[in-house]
């Protein structure tokens, strides 16, 4: 069952205001008269990388924690290229897990991941989840704390305030504190329901790669003690992905595709159809 709005802390309360803040798309243009696009509009496609029964078949959202077997999966990998939208992605994972469950009816001209999805624009993984912590790993080769634990607090502080364009230091500042209480309970022990999303691992794989480095003793400490985790990384890191991550389902991020660029061009010039044509 998900947890009821009334049992959310309000550091946890506090979190889901932040991921739902986020709701939009950075702009391709720099243009005032275009509008941002909506996450409620996003569109990507995914695919299982050829492991198992699994090999090549789409998934939708709904179903990244979860094989076809029916056997969940909390330590997921996914990889892509360049531009292929993998933080965007990890933008819409927080976004979806910010919102109120809605009727299982997709909203009128939603996109969705992969596949059909009948919750495109309501909530997931309420039953699963109550704290999503959204990090770009990059920050971890800024630390400035030593000791693991204090230097994922460290990043998780500056991975949630880099995301804050809204309102610096106001009520979506991330204090240690916060932090210490979505991520540990009073005995520093790993709360549960806890899911990380690690962004960018090829930017940090080389110091991850050194034994004994804050990057790499943060990275195991985050795979070894948390049960869930995404980490996206582009293919060339991922032989240097440390052998405490454990990956238990590995997903290919394709892109958009041809269809998907239009549907995307289409949404982001639906006012500006000569701008459109142009690109």
């Amino acid at each position: 069952m998900a947890p009821e709005i009334s049992s959310f802390t309000k550091v946890e309360l506090k979190l889901r205001k932040l991921y739902q803040a986020q709701d939009k798309l950075p702009k391709l243009i720099d243009d005032d008269q275009l509008e941002a696009q909506s996450l409620r509009e996003y569109y990507i496609k995914l695919r299982v990388v050829a492991k198992g029964d699994e090999g090549g078949e789409a998934v939708t959202m709904r179903e990244l924690f979860s094989r076809r077997d029916g056997r969940p999966a909390g330590r997921v990998l996914i990889t892509g290229g360049a531009g292929l939208g993998k933080s965007t992605l990890l933008h819409y994972v927080a976004f979806r897990w910010s919102l109120e469950a809605e009727p299982q009816a997709a909203a009128k001209g939603a996109c969705v991941v992969g596949a059909e999805d009948a919750e495109a624009t309501g909530g997931l993984w309420h039953d699963q989840f109550r704290r999503v912590l959204r990090v770009p790993l990059k920050i971890l080769s800024a630390v400035d704390a030593k000791q693991p634990m204090r230097a994922l607090v460290e990043l998780v502080r500056e991975g949630l305030n880099a995301h804050d364009v809204y309102d610096p230091r106001g009520e979506l500042f991330f204090e240690d504190n916060d932090v210490r209480e979505l991520l540990f309970d009073e005995k520093d022990a790993v709360r549960p329901g806890t899911l990380l999303l690690l962004d960018g691992f090829d930017e940090v794989a080389q110091e991850a790669s050194r034994t004994g480095s804050v990057v790499r003793k943060v990275l195991d400490l985050a795979f070894t003690e948390f049960d869930h985790f995404v980490v996206t990384t582009r293919p060339n890191a991922v032989e240097l992905l440390p052998k405490s991550a454990r990956v238990e389902r590995e997903i290919l991020n394709i892109g958009l595709g041809a269809d998907g660029v239009r549907k995307f061009l289409d949404s982001f010039f639906r006012d500006k159809r000569e701008l459109r044509d142009s690109l």
